[in-house]
């Protein structure tokens, strides 16, 4: 364990051109077309950039504030059960990212993230993924880094940028399913009233001798009665 240890510390130093990483990055995030694609694109570039113990992207489902597990490597724990998020414990608005101080370098800003619930579950970094109007999205989840180093401004600037490009696909991938979903209901519903036409012209059909018959004998009646 302790010679694993030495090399990850040793072969996990990536360095990266940040420019480069992000527009990369972001141009991925923008070519996902559903919140699997999106998930793996997030927890793959990240781990590629930035090696971490463990990583997950957790979605948000309203209602009932659940979480789903879309993407991760390391937390196999969780894809049977995910805990409850409980939004209303929550004591911040989740604008910065949440971390254990020791985890990121001296001048990060940063929530100050539950010591106790972070190494449970071996976590180092959060993010929140937001709407436009900051409504809770889902979650990037970050381990510690496998070359056991800090957390530079650089990683923390650069997930932090692909998150917000992520909530924004978020709601486009959302409202793609949702005039989806709208269309098929259309088509659905031409379909039931073309059904419906067809039924009343098949009935009118049926009926229209049969009613004709009636008509001319009610008529030979009534003359025979005259």
């Amino acid at each position: 364990v302790r010679v694993q240890h030495a090399v990850d510390r040793h072969f996990f130093r990536v360095q990266y051109d940040f420019r480069k990483a992000e527009q990369r990055f972001i141009d991925n995030i923008k070519h996902a077309w559903t919140l699997s694609q999106l998930g793996e694109v997030l927890v793959k570039e990240t781990d590629n950039l930035i090696p971490v113990e463990r990583i997950g992207f957790f979605a948000l489902h309203q209602p009932g504030n659940r979480l789903q597990l879309v993407a991760h490597r390391g937390f196999g724990q969780l894809e049977r059960h995910v805990p409850q998020f409980e939004i209303e414990k929550l004591n911040s608005d989740l604008l910065l990212p949440a971390a254990l101080d020791e985890s990121v370098e001296a001048g990060i800003s940063h929530e100050t993230a539950d010591g106790e619930v972070f190494r449970r579950w071996g976590l180092a970094l959060v993010y929140s993924l937001l709407s436009r109007e900051s409504e809770i999205l889902a979650f990037l989840v970050l381990g510690k880094k496998r070359s056991d180093a800090r957390f530079t401004m650089e990683d923390v600037d650069l997930v932090k940028n692909a998150c917000t490009q992520a909530g924004l696909s978020i709601e486009r991938i959302k409202l793609q399913e949702k005039l989806f979903l709208e269309q098929i209901e259309s088509g659905r519903l031409r379909e039931l009233n073309q059904l419906k036409s067809d039924f009343v012209s098949y009935v009118s059909h049926e009926l229209k001798t049969p009613l004709a018959n009636i008509r001319e004998g009610t008529e030979l009646l009534m003359d025979g009665a005259v």
